[in-house]
């Protein structure tokens, strides 16, 4: 066998030529392994990678290069196909066996069996060998993979590839699919997924993989699981974890060496029985049956499928023809033969499974317990008239732990077959011992038993040994020092009798948890236990019904007094997040609620419009319950807006299944996305998505290479980028690249950044088109650069937010009044140089319209020295106050005035005249924290000359001792019996 070994490649990575190779010339070896093996190249730090070659397209010549039909499969041997791919010498040491060459319609069960045990010589034999790479036509692709999938048992991935295009086409596929073939062998993350197909960029299990267009490129799929995961330029990534289909079983065929012949018949209208007996004349011996919807057959050829199966001991697979779906035991048959459903395989799957089912022996009941391994195999091949096999209907997803079996290859239906087997076999010893020692029970023992259920189906030795536990584990409580302690705590003449204390902490630990299955103490039946599920009277648990007829039993107890209070922090947390909400909820903000606690239970958000979303997330975020669970219920493949609030629990797999779920997003926004990391970004960058609106919160680990390569390849449709806490990446260079690379960029945040410096604000001149921009830098810029982009895009600007700005001075001031025309929000916050005077002139006969938001806390003087002292007339003080509000006051909504400390009480009171004689009808919120000058009597000017106002903040002001505040309003900051707001109740 291993004199059919060819060499794969040419020459070393390093020395390979364009020119082609000729299957004449010398071949120059530097490696043979042990197995025989020849390697052109032996790099130690590669892994080593076999092909193995079959034919078909991949191999295939056609007479011209435009030929996409009509071409000879399997012309082209392995060495030509591998030396089209001089690349593959970049991820692997190469080596080559040459199966066959043939199409793959020519593919026999000989070749199977060669192929499968050179797999396992070869490769899984071999510590060194890290992948098998098989080369197959793509017509009966799929059935090479099932029967590899199910033959080859090793660790090791195994990749069938094929092409749809002849290697001589123009755009030929073969040379890129086996080159991505070999990337997903070589990857570690391959490991213990069995079989997989690898083409056009696609990952798909071996298991359900089927060809779905006879002619295009994209034609492997798994039409109802999905693909394994995908390739984007040469990078395998996986959707899910490694593990194995469900049901999917393994076999050792090292001592088989003929696979009998199984015949496929496809079901129609007026199908003739003669078929089926014709098949087994010319010496078939067993059939799959390509039925009509699921697995359906007509009554006269069901009678023909009885007698076949009854009287000649031939088993019939029974599938579907419609290209997916199931075919379940209760579609197929009369209940009168050994039925076999085929489960979700099609029939070209079913024919080899059956195949290698025969060739190892296995009887009827057998293949159909391996047919559709999710059902308990005796029910389905032994549901026979008279007695039928109990069994629910009713399906759902597997558990947990069924998949980790699964995945170690071990039968969950198995276990379970077997443990029924030791139940039964149990319950007959049982029922004999009691029989011949009915009389001869003690009175100890009858007491036990009257004071403990029995185990049920339990043998005598199980419960000998049972009861040696117990007493092992009720003597290592009474040794413990816990036991000791509570001992102490008893008085001794309640505490009779050690052993009966000792067995009752045994026993609570005994008890299942919520969420676990048990028996009901008093009517056996199976339920699930909860928090609030009752004990009964012999200690064991039971079910809802019993429990409530017990209590009938018993009276209603008293219900318990409702105690008042403890709402104090959540109501304090909502009017500080500005969520409170006065008088009663409503109906849609009660069902929020009620879904934001039992967010588990949920499966889709449905019609939910996307306000709603909107809050149900934000809820979620506060109460840190956006998982990768959750996180399912936001993303809707339809949707063009994704927003995570709280992403700290996400992994990068769950920020790449956003892109993935959801390809057609614009809009996207990130908060505390710790883990969008640089393998994110680079998906990000080779999917299709195009976003227009990007805003990521606590993404530090995106180096600036990838921030570069995103703006040069997507930044084209930027219009809005808000990047917050990237600590030392995204500097200078990154906004130089802005301003090449999205000139159409609308909204421009900046915030809590260690790296720009003024060179970078600079940068930001270059955006003609932006509104708004908002800058919050760790590096305190100087006036220069600020004067410089206002100079150049102030006329444009609608927001300006400038944070922690200690040194700029009167200068950026004056360039706001003169060139800022179109701002409706201005925020200049932590200064400690502006005058007021320059204020002062920035709002007086400004050209700009009544601002509608302006920020201006902790524009002061510091002097820590003489707080009070500012003698040079240093920040917001009352000229610049009052201009302000002369302004902007008639369409002001919310005013920050917070530290403005040197602001007096004539000023106050002068904008809050006490005779309302002005007014600003559309001031909201106010914030004078730690504005000394604001005592009582301000706080009232204020509430009166403000009617739409809601609330009031007043931190650190002592004058602020005993205020009314009217109905409908919040003063916050005043501290009070009841914390630190007073929600307004008098008119």
């Amino acid at each position: 066998m291993l004199g059919k070994l060819l060499l794969l490649s040419t020459a070393s990575a390093l020395a390979y030529t364009s020119s082609p190779l000729r299957l004449g010339d010398p071949i120059p070896y530097v490696f043979t392994n042990s197995f025989g093996l020849n390697f052109t190249q032996m790099n130690a730090s590669l892994p080593n990678v076999t092909i193995f070659a079959t034919g078909g397209t991949i191999a295939g010549s056609a007479s011209s290069n435009t030929a996409t039909t009509g071409y000879t499969a399997g012309a082209v041997g392995i060495l030509t196909l591998i030396n089209a791919v001089p690349e593959l010498l970049n991820i692997s040491n190469i080596a080559g066996v040459q199966i066959s060459n043939v199409a793959s319609e020519d593919v026999t069960s000989n070749i199977l069996l060669s192929l499968s045990k050179m797999i396992h010589q070869v490769v899984c034999d071999d510590p060194t060998m890290s992948a098998a790479i098989v080369t197959h036509g793509t017509d009966t692709l799929e059935e090479t993979a099932f029967f590899l999938d199910a033959t080859v048992n090793c660790d090791k991935p195994v990749i069938i590839v094929g092409a749809m295009r002849p290697s001589t086409a123009i755009s030929s596929d073969g040379p890129y699919n086996l080159l991505e073939a070999v990337t997903v062998g070589v990857s570690p993350k391959a490991k213990h997924r069995g079989a997989m197909v690898v083409m056009n960029d696609r990952i798909v299990s071996a298991y359900y993989v089927t060809k779905t267009n006879a002619n295009t490129m994209d034609t492997f799929r798994a039409p109802e699981m999905g693909n394994l995961g995908e390739l984007i330029s040469d990078t395998p990534y996986f959707f899910y974890p490694p593990v194995e289909p469900t049901g999917k079983l393994s076999y050792d065929i090292s001592n088989v060496t003929k696979i009998p012949r199984v015949d496929i018949l496809f079901a129609y209208e007026d199908m003739h029985n003669d078929t089926l007996y014709n098949a087994i004349d010319s010496g078939a011996k067993g059939f799959v049956i390509a039925g009509a919807g699921a697995g359906g057959v007509s009554t006269s050829f069901n009678y023909a499928i009885e007698d076949v199966v009854n009287r000649l001991h031939i088993p019939i697979v029974q599938s579907f023809r419609t290209g997916s779906g199931e075919v379940p035991l209760s579609d197929v048959g009369r209940d009168t033969a050994p039925h076999i459903a085929s489960g979700y395989l099609n029939p070209q799957k079913s024919r080899i499974l059956l195949g290698l089912l025969l060739a190892l022996d296995k009887n009827i009941t057998e293949i159909a317990a391996a047919a559709d391994p999710q059902r308990p195999g005796p029910q389905r091949a032994n549901s026979q008239r008279g007695n039928p096999a109990r069994r629910s209907e009713i399906r759902g997803p597997q558990s947990a732990l069924t998949d980790f079996l699964a995945s170690h290859n071990i039968s969950a239906n198995q276990i379970r077959l077997d443990a029924d087997q030791r139940r039964a076999a149990a319950l007959a010893s049982t029922q004999g011992a009691d029989d011949n020692n009915e009389d001869a029970a003690s009175p100890q023992a009858e007491a036990e038993s009257s004071r403990r259920p029995a185990r049920r189906n339990e043998s005598k030795a199980q419960e000998k040994k049972r009861k040696m536990e117990e007493g092992k584990a009720i003597e290592k409580i009474k040794a413990s020092k816990q036991f000791q302690r509570r001992r102490k705590g008893y008085d001794p003449e309640e505490l009779t009798d050690e052993d009966e204390a000792a067995r009752e902490i045994y026993e609570q630990y005994q008890q299942p948890l919520p969420g676990q299955m048990e028996n009901c103490e008093i009517c056996d039946k199976r339920f699930t236990v909860t928090a609030y599920s009752r004990a009964g009277p012999g200690g064991g648990l039971l079910c809802p019904q019993c429990t409530k007829e017990l209590n009938d039993e018993e009276g209603t107890a008293k219900k318990r007094r409702k105690v008042t209070g403890g709402r104090r922090r959540a109501k304090a947390s909502n009017l500080l997040d500005g969520t409170y909400q006065r008088g009663a909820r409503n109906l849609m903000t009660l069902c929020l609620e009620t879904l934001a606690k039992n967010v588990d239970l949920a499966e889709d958000l449905g019609d939910m419009p996307p306000n709603l979303v909107h809050r149900l997330a934000m809820i979620l975020s506060k109460r840190r319950l956006l998982t990768p669970n959750t996180l399912n219920l936001f993303l809707r493949p339809g949707s063009d807006t994704v927003t995570v609030f709280e992403g700290a629990k996400l992994s990068s797999d769950d920020y790449i299944r956003i892109f993935q779920t959801v390809p057609a997003v614009k809009h996207l926004r990130l908060q505390n996305a710790i883990q969008f990391k640089n393998r994110v970004m680079d998906y990000l960058i080779g999917c299709p998505t195009v976003l227009e609106s990007f805003s990521i919160h606590g993404a530090n680990l995106i180096d600036d290479e990838r921030w570069n390569t995103y703006l040069t390849k997507k930044g084209n449709a930027l219009r809005t980028l808000k990047v917050y806490h990237t600590d030392g990446h995204f500097g200078d260079e990154q906004l130089e690249q802005l301003g090449i690379a999205s000139p159409d960029l609308v909204r421009l945040k900046i915030s809590h950044n260690q790296k720009i410096t003024d060179a970078g604000v600079k940068h930001i001149a270059a955006l003609s088109n932006l509104k708004h921009l908002t800058l919050e830098l760790y590096d305190p810029p100087t006036s220069e650069p600020c004067v410089e982009v206002l100079n150049k895009i102030g006329h444009g600007l609608k927001t300006l937010c400038l944070s922690n700005i200690p040194y700029l001075d009167d200068s950026v001031l004056e360039a706001i009044h003169s060139n800022c025309t179109q701002l409706n929000k201005l925020r200049l916050a932590e200064n400690e140089v502006f005058t007021d005077a320059a204020f002062a002139q920035l709002f007086t006969n400004w050209s700009n319209p009544p601002l509608t938001r302006i920020d201006l806390h902790k524009c002061r003087h510091v002097d820590a020295a003489l707080p009070r002292d500012n003698p040079d007339g240093i920040g917001l003080c009352s000229a610049g106050f009052e201009a302000l509000m002369a302004h902007s006051g008639s369409s002001l909504r919310h005013l920050n005035l917070h530290a403005c400390r040197h602001i007096s009480s004539d000023a106050f009171e002068r904008v809050f005249p006490a005779d309302h004689s002005r007014t600003y009808p559309d001031l909201q919120t106010v914030d004078v924290s730690f504005c000394w000058a604001v005592n009582d009597f301000v706080v009232g000017c204020i509430f009166r000359c403000c009617p739409a106002l809601k609330t009031l903040k007043v931190f650190g002001n002592f004058g602020v001792r005993d205020i009314r505040v009217p109905k409908g309003k919040i003063l916050i900051g005043m501290p009070n019996a009841v914390g630190m707001q007073i929600e307004g109740e008098a008119n």
